[in-house]
């Protein structure tokens, strides 16, 4: 940390509070922030924007300037929505001004909303009273896909009220972006530090889960001290930090330390060539002071390519430090839990061993001295408390961000695995970024097959009518080609990520009328021949990697409706009815003759839901639509019975059993609520963690897909495929949509693309830790309505019911007791039943259904 570093501890507060103001506030002198788009709808127009979902938009006069009136609002993406403004890396300012139409009474949040993460920025309540001002920033991911990157106008629901409504919107604008980003002096010849993604924001919190910590240790190496240390930690097998200063490594001795540190497998960080203060520094400052840090620490080691993944600033000042860090291939790390062995405080070896017991806290980053001063107190206390935390099989790991594991070599691969149990394609969503570097040695040593997670969607493809766009697609298409990966498309027809042109005429809406019919049928068979052609013209051959695609996805609402098969109200069912499926199927038959075409839903698996999709299925067989086969999304959550999708996939054989099926969106959430993949849903849903534990979370989720996949070995003969929705956890959507859940872990493979309990629940159970504790209530099936009908003047009348059914995951079925009973006698009213079910560790759920009786003739 610094030889200087002699503070109280209200200091210590005041210089993490001045770091995150340094990382956030502009450097004196320096320029405004391009701006990326204004629109005051002075000209009548909002574009380039367009119309998202399906409201009314236009621009009117309030008599004091003109705004944007977004009218019929029913769904949260109902607004307008940018074209592809923001890029990789970028910092941005959102901002706008917004208020409910006059004379709307209650109050809606309003907010932006960016895509593909849907990260809300600027969440603010407005009303019809006053303009209110929606606010925020926020930083593309350097990783991120261009081709996928937009901003739209998200809003919530009407307060107390479910009906749609209005909304205006003013004084819209987005700056920022790479025009405010710092660039370090060009020089071909300098070898970055090696960190992946590194951010400006100093990261203090440790790699894994539970009982884990990262060591670090500042201003060595320190003759005596740091050789004490190594011993320490390599008689305890640990691997730690060391941030080292170059005027040390310099020093008689220093270069040999730093050699021993290297080859007993500790990692370096850069600590700057001396313990200057870099606070009030300039970026060219910085820059010149780290490269010479560099240049020292590999011609010590004897490598001038050698990794440098970290960065720490001396006495923890800042300044612009962590920008500079980051731009040149070091992730700043922060202080963390600090054990304050540093001149001015108590530094006996009983304060410092107690100080480093609090510090070394579940998912901390500790710091604690290996130079700097006289350390022998600080190596005594680490002898001390490290063997107490390895004895208590803790873990010390490496801090968050810097250099990545390698993909492991020494497992099985998912693809061999499963093929071996009957599972032809094994197949992972991916984009853009996982056609390079780690990811895609992970893809093509476990998956054979590949889902585009949004090139292939409509709004990615055909924006705009008539213009196509195809740089995304090509991308997946020709990595898959060329390392003979299959590729299951998707999706040719969606209700969700489908541009409103799609159901307009002008600004007029489509209706049900033939001539409007005619037009989405035409737009439909033009979107479906378009994406065959290219990809005809790529592959003239006819050895296109698409050996299945989803054809159409998600057209069965959740819940009873007034629609045949209770399919979704969409725009489409709304202007061609349920004939929107069949004419889908018939147009991707024609156009892709030689792929198995799968109409594909979320909830599957739930008992309701399981009965409107063979309806449907049922129905479009008796008109002899050519369809091949069904999928599964899967999107289920860790208490979800495997039973309810074996019943589903048994459903679906016993239908037909030369219909294809398909896991097609796998993942496993652990939130207590799960609503599928519903990406339109207007409402959003309050989420919480399952387990209080996050080991104990990911240990159950490896139980889980234990059992999950045991089901899918059993039913291998009915399913060709199994897609998971995400390379790993890192890339998972369930962290960030429909809010923040940053507990969730639902893949195989964690952030640093290793394998995960769920892996090895696949591969070999016996591989787990012991379970944990059970906390997950038995889950109970919805059932529906009960209506009963009476004659005469009886004011009650006797109701049987069937009792809907419960599974635990741990205890199988369970016994459901519902009030009132089924056989009690129901007035005529509606009455509510509530159902319980409760598992052998106490865990219960309850559930609810209406009874309505009415009387005949109302």
């Amino acid at each position: 940390m610094g030889r200087r570093a002699r503070r109280t501890t209200a200091l210590w507060v005041m210089a993490a509070a001045l770091a995150v103001t340094a990382a956030v506030a502009p450097s004196t002198g320096a320029t405004a922030a391009p701006v990326v788009s204004s629109e005051d709808f002075e000209d009548g127009s909002f574009d380039p924007w367009t119309v998202s979902g399906g409201p009314t938009v236009s621009v009117v006069d309030t008599g004091a300037g003109r705004v944007l009136q977004v009218a019929g609002r029913a769904n949260d993406y109902d607004g307008i929505q940018s074209p592809g403004l923001l890029r990789p890396g970028g910092t941005y300012t959102l901002s706008m001004r917004a208020r409910l139409a006059p004379g709307t009474t209650g109050s809606a949040d309003i907010r932006f909303v960016v895509k593909p993460s849907y990260t809300w920025v600027g969440n603010t309540t407005v009303t019809g009273d006053a303009w209110s001002t929606v606010s925020g920033t926020f930083t593309v991911p350097r990783d991120a896909d261009p081709a996928g990157l937009s901003v739209y106008l998200g809003s919530g629901a009407l307060s107390g009220s479910s009906a749609p409504y209005a909304y205006q919107v003013d004084d819209l604008v987005i700056q920022g972006g790479t025009g405010d980003t710092w660039t370090p002096t060009p020089d071909p010849a300098f070898v970055p530090g090696g960190a992946v993604a590194p951010t400006s924001q100093p990261l203090a919190a440790a790699r894994g889960l539970g009982n884990t910590a990262a060591l670090t240790f500042d201003d060595g190496p320190n003759p005596g001290e740091t050789e004490d240390l190594l011993d320490v930690l390599k008689a305890q097998g640990v691997k730690a930090t060391f941030c080292v200063i170059g005027q040390n490594v310099q020093a008689p001795g220093g270069a040999a330390i730093l050699r021993r540190i290297v080859a007993e497998g500790h990692t370096l960080c850069n600590h700057s060539t001396s313990y200057a203060d870099m606070g009030q520094w300039t970026q060219t400052q910085v820059e010149a002071d780290l490269k010479a840090n560099l240049a020292i620490i590999r011609e010590a080691v004897g490598d001038p390519r050698f990794p440098v993944p970290y960065f720490r600033a001396p006495n923890g000042s800042w300044g612009q430090t962590g920008a500079v860090a980051a731009a040149l291939g070091m992730q700043p790390l922060g202080l963390g839990n600090v054990i304050f062995d540093w001149d001015g405080n108590d530094q006996s070896v009983a304060t410092l061993t107690a100080r480093l017991r609090e510090a070394v806290q579940r998912g901390a980053v500790v710091l604690a001295h290996d130079g700097g001063g006289v350390r022998d107190n600080t190596v005594a206390a680490v002898r001390t408390v490290l063997a107490e935390k390895v004895a208590q099989r803790w873990t010390f790991t490496l801090p968050q961000g810097g250099q990545l594991s390698p993909v492991q070599q020494d497992i099985p691969g998912l693809k061999d695995v499963l093929g071996r149990r009957g599972i032809e394609h094994v197949g992972v969503a991916v984009d853009q970024r996982e056609t390079t570097g780690r990811s895609a040695e992970l893809l093509l040593r476990h998956f054979n097959a590949m889902t585009p997670e949004n090139a292939g969607k409509p709004e990615s493809v055909q924006p705009v009518e008539g213009q196509f766009i195809w740089q995304g697609l090509d991308q997946l298409l020709d990595f898959a080609d060329a390392n003979g990966v299959e590729v299951y498309g998707h999706v040719l027809v969606w209700h969700s990520q489908t541009p409103a042109w799609f159901f307009k005429d002008g600004t007029r809406d489509l209706t049900s009328s033939r001539a409007d019919q005619a037009l989405l049928r035409s737009r439909m068979r033009a979107h479906i021949k378009a994406i065959a052609d290219h990809i005809d013209a790529r592959y003239p051959d006819g050895d296109s990697p698409i050996w299945a695609m989803d054809v159409v996805n998600e057209v069965i609402a959740d819940g009873d409706n007034a629609n045949p098969h209770d399919m979704r109200d969409s725009r489409w069912f709304q202007v061609l009815g349920e004939g929107f499926v069949d004419e889908a199927f018939r147009l991707a038959d024609r156009y892709f003759p030689d792929t198995k075409l799968f109409i594909n839903d979320y909830n599957t698996e739930m008992p309701e839901k399981r009965a409107d999709y063979l309806s449907l299925i049922k129905a479009l067989q008796r008109r002899h639509v050519p369809i091949d086969g069904v999928g599964h999304q899967a999107h289920v959550d860790v208490a979800r019975p495997v039973q309810w999708l074996e019943d589903s996939i048994t459903a679906v054989r016993r239908l037909d059993p030369r219909l294809l099926q398909a896991i097609t969106e796998l993942d496993v959430n652990l939130s207590k609520q799960n609503t599928g993949a519903d990406v339109s849903s207007g409402e959003t849903p309050e989420y919480e963690r399952a387990f209080a534990d996050d080991d104990d979370a990911v240990i159950e989720l490896g139980y889980y897909y234990r059992d999950l996949f045991a089901m899918l070995g059993r039913q291998s003969r009915s399913i060709d495929s199994v897609t998971f929705w995400g390379i790993s956890n890192a890339r998972t959507w369930l962290r960030t949509w429909p809010l923040p859940r940053p507990w969730e872990n639902p893949l195989p493979f964690d952030d640093d693309l290793q394998a995960a309990p769920a892996y090895w629940g696949i591969v070999d159970p016996s591989r787990l830790p012991a379970r944990p504790a059970d906390v997950l209530a038995p889950r109970i099936a919805d059932t529906s309505t009960v209506r009963v009908t009476v004659r005469g003047r009886d004011r009650a009348v006797k109701v049987r019911y069937a009792e809907p059914s419960a599974i635990d995951t741990v205890d199988g079925p369970r016994r459901v007791t519902c009030s009132p009973a089924s056989g009690s006698r129901f007035p005529v009213s509606t009455t509510k039943v509530t159902c319980t079910a409760r598992d052998s560790s106490g865990n219960t759920r309850t559930s609810t259904f209406d009874v309505v009786v009415t009387r005949r003739g109302r």
